[in-house]
């Protein structure tokens, strides 16, 4: 009888074991193919960015995004991609926040209308992809009022440039235990005040594909769901938190979708 429990307890942590290291490799693999792309990237973006042609940059990373994502063994399961966006219109675009691989996602998912990411201050301190992010796209401090204030002149210039926005508006990936985080009024209240049409996605799967656990995560599939776009023509400030609580709803249900 001992000697049976003994051979299902070397069993299980035999098959954690080769689990964890199966793991670890893939997770060495993804960031291998960071580090390859690198050189080509970087340089690229750079001189972009001093020549400021962001639609060719826009492109580059989007290429980096491209080919990350699908050397990683990551692929689509799309559902509601039948409304197609208007290239020579501008957006604002958001979804669920649950991993790094949300803004690769972004990249892919729009070819034909370059996105400006609006995130956080820490990013800038990355090496090499930290000046990349800043040169490129707007970093807000959500400690001080004044950058807070400022993203919103920033927002207005990248838009009469012809550049969409895209926001995640948890205002960062929540803990593992939350879902959905509350929404902050932000990309809400810049979408009305530029009468910017709003993008919805619903991000499945990516939380259990890659998290930021070091020792959890595997390749497969990726749901998105993209809902139908919202138009804010005509909507006032008032209509902020209305507009807000909706598409907090739209979310928080295909969410709970997806897990059934």
């Amino acid at each position: 009888m001992l000697s049976l429990k003994f051979k299902k307890y070397h069993y299980f942590y035999g098959m954690q074991w080769i689990k964890t290291t199966l793991i670890l490799l893939w997770k060495v693999w993804f960031l291998l193919m960071n580090v390859i792309s690198l050189p080509f990237i970087v340089p690229t973006c750079v001189v972009l960015i001093l020549l400021n042609q962001y639609k060719a940059f826009y492109q580059t990373e989007r290429l980096w995004a491209l080919f990350v994502f699908y050397t990683s063994g990551f692929y689509f399961k799309k559902e509601g991609f039948s409304q197609k966006l208007d290239p020579t219109k501008q957006y604002m675009v958001i979804s669920n926040h649950t991993s790094v691989l949300d803004i690769m996602i972004m990249f892919i998912l729009h070819p034909r209308n370059p996105i400006v990411f609006v995130g956080k201050s820490e990013v800038k301190y990355y090496p090499l992809l930290g000046y990349v992010f800043k040169k490129a796209h707007i970093l807000v401090d959500r400690k001080d009022r004044n950058s807070r204030m400022q993203v919103y002149d920033e927002v207005k210039k990248k838009v009469h440039q012809g550049l969409s926005i895209c926001i995640f508006p948890e205002g960062g990936v929540p803990d593992e235990s939350i879902q959905l985080n509350k929404f902050k009024d932000g990309a809400f209240g810049m979408a009305i005040e530029h009468q910017l049409p709003i993008v919805i996605y619903t991000f499945g799967d990516v939380k259990k594909r890659f998290p930021f656990s070091l020792l959890r995560g595997n390749p497969g599939s990726i749901r998105v769901k993209k809902h139908p776009i919202i138009e804010t023509k005509g909507l006032i400030k008032k209509d902020v938190n209305r507009i807000k609580e909706e598409i907090y709803t739209v979310i928080s249900k295909q969410l709970k979708e997806f897990d059934n």
